[in-house]
């Protein structure tokens, strides 16, 4: 198996960026991952790594479908990848692409737009592309079908759970958090060593938790034995 495959596989499970990036640094490659996934549980969590584990029962259907899409797979670390979009914040660890794999084109064109696109939508989108691909110019997709970061508050925040005053809230944040690549836990520390009425989410399903300064050491520790803490 190539590294490009490798991490198709670890960005097809719907492992979220933050956790992926941090496997990565542990282990080096997505190839070592793929080799040993329950060596980097700390990084993946017990989310991550149930992710990992079912794309790998399914690494032959994942593979045999961009094969058969002709598609390439373009890393992070290869010449082609676009240099400006290395220098984002968050560069995407694999780019999937149609056509040529130069991808330094100083002036792509971005398709950016709803997820619930109307078919009249679809339609002169995919013919804009195509005519613009065809005149040589990189067409970008972000092929978007969840939400990249989620930010989302909380009332409580006791033994690993947190917890809101609503249920339907509560369910909200639950369906939030479930769809985005990055989830963001937003509390004061009023909130530490409390619950209320309904628990959404575990801290150990969240990339990182953001407090104010000058959160107690005790209340901080508390947290990061589950996840990372941002003050």
């Amino acid at each position: 198996m190539l590294e490009s495959e490798a991490m198709a596989i670890l960005v097809g499970a719907g492992v979220s960026y933050g956790r992926r990036e941090a496997a990565l640094r542990a282990a080096g490659s997505a190839l070592a991952i793929l080799a040993e996934p329950g060596l980097y549980a700390a990084q993946l969590q017990e989310k991550g790594l149930a992710l990992l584990r079912h794309a790998l029962a399914d690494e032959a259907r994942l593979l045999g479908g961009l094969a058969k899409k002709k598609m390439a797979l373009v890393l992070r670390e290869d010449a082609q990848y676009p240099p400006l979009l290395r220098q984002i914040a968050h560069p995407p660890h694999l780019l999937y692409v149609y056509g040529e794999t130069d991808l330094t084109d100083r002036f792509p064109v971005a398709v950016v737009g709803t997820r619930r696109a109307s078919a009249y939508g679809l339609t002169h989108t995919r013919e804009i592309a195509a005519e613009l691909a065809q005149t040589g110019v990189c067409v970008v997709s972000g092929l978007a079908l969840g939400i990249d970061a989620a930010f989302i508050g909380a009332n409580g925040i006791l033994d690993g759970d947190v917890s809101t005053s609503n249920m339907d809230e509560g369910r909200i944040q639950q369906l939030a958090f479930s769809k985005a690549d990055s989830r963001y836990l937003i509390a004061d520390s009023s909130k530490i060593g409390k619950r209320d009425f309904y628990t959404f989410c575990r801290l150990d399903n969240l990339d990182v938790v953001v407090c104010e300064p000058g959160i107690a050491a005790e209340d901080r520790a508390a947290i990061e034995e589950h996840t990372q803490v941002i003050c």
